[in-house]
């Protein structure tokens, strides 16, 4: 039988593996940022918003986000799609 205190540590061990990932996907493929104590910039990434990242990939909010910017450019380009395609339901004459 497996104790309390055995499923907190693989708990803590997953997360702390997680984490390791997370940071390795940050800093290398797909990302590639170098994470530097200055500001951020293309292709460096400043400590502050290393952690910050991190623990927004961590908690689950970046993926959150991410599927909220998604939905709403798929409605903008289902939107402007269906707007070219409407002529202000008046029949065209064709000349």
């Amino acid at each position: 039988m497996i104790t309390d205190e055995e499923l907190k540590n693989v708990d803590v061990l997953r997360n702390e593996v997680f984490k390791e990932f997370v940071e390795n996907t940050i800093t290398s493929v797909p990302l590639r940022l170098k994470v530097v104590d200055k500001e951020s910039d293309k292709g460096k990434i400043s400590e502050e918003d290393f952690e910050f990242l991190k623990d927004s990939i961590m908690s689950g909010l970046f993926f959150d986000f991410v599927d909220l910017w998604h939905t709403i450019l798929k409605q903008k380009f289902e939107e402007e799609k269906e707007g070219n395609n409407y002529n202000g339901g008046e029949e065209s004459e064709n000349i």
